[in-house]
């Protein structure tokens, strides 16, 4: 596909961006244990390193001239939307979790009822994690358009809801990749030199994942095919 080929062709910005992006993942793999109890920290630290990196992205994508000041001047003007949008996912996937955990729980005697009874928790709990995942692109469209958290899930509702089947075939592969470079890195424990070469894989994928996601809703935008 074309758009495979404009992800791979990456520009002198976005090999600084992969930089900045894997010198975080390395730091965090060394340090992040010893760090534990400071989670709540490190996680707020992270969103907000990641919108800045995505803002990067985002306008190498879109053909904008930035420095490292601007990506993370105006990762701090975006933090507070994408945050909320963060937490409000957060809270509405643990709710429904719970509520399917604790209602399968107490389904004590296995029977045929019980069968149905699980089944019908499992359906309920499936309909809305399927509306929370068409908002996946909220993010995306707050750094492209610099609209509203409320505004920006509907318009990422419309946008995968129209597009899905192609959405789900150009990203699948992608998603091979990504479990097995997860899969691989959990098994490289203490082989440092495999875990520095995989976290250089991670740090790649992740450049050109992002990148396709800004390079799909910006060919949408402008009425082409991908």
């Amino acid at each position: 596909m074309e758009i495979y080929k404009q992800a791979i062709k990456i520009k002198k910005k976005e090999i600084f961006l992969f930089l900045l992006t894997f010198l975080y993942v390395f730091l965090r793999s060394l340090f992040f244990d010893k760090f534990k109890s400071y989670y709540f920290f490190i996680f707020i630290f992270e969103v907000y390193y990641t919108i800045s990196i995505y803002t990067g992205i985002k306008k190498s994508v879109y053909d904008e001239t930035f420095n490292i000041l601007d990506i993370f001047k105006e990762g701090l003007y975006f933090f507070p939307s994408i945050l909320l949008y963060n937490l409000f996912v957060s809270l509405v996937v643990g709710l429904i979790y719970s509520i399917t955990l604790s209602t399968v729980s107490s389904i004590k005697i296995l029977s045929n009822i019980s069968f149905l009874l699980f089944f019908i928790i499992i359906i309920w709990a499936a309909i809305p994690f399927f509306y929370i995942f068409l908002t996946i692109y909220t993010p995306f469209i707050i750094l492209v358009e610099n609209d509203t958290v409320f505004e920006s899930l509907k318009k990422s509702y419309k946008f995968i809801r129209e597009n899905l089947p192609h959405l789900i075939n150009l990203f699948f592969p992608f998603f091979v990749f990504w479990i097995f470079l997860f899969t691989s890195f959990q098994k490289s424990d203490k082989i440092y030199l495999l875990m520095f070469i995989l976290l250089l894989f991670i740090s790649f994928l992740e450049i050109l994942t992002i990148k396709t996601v800004f390079l799909v809703y910006k060919g949408v935008k402008n009425e082409r095919n991908f």
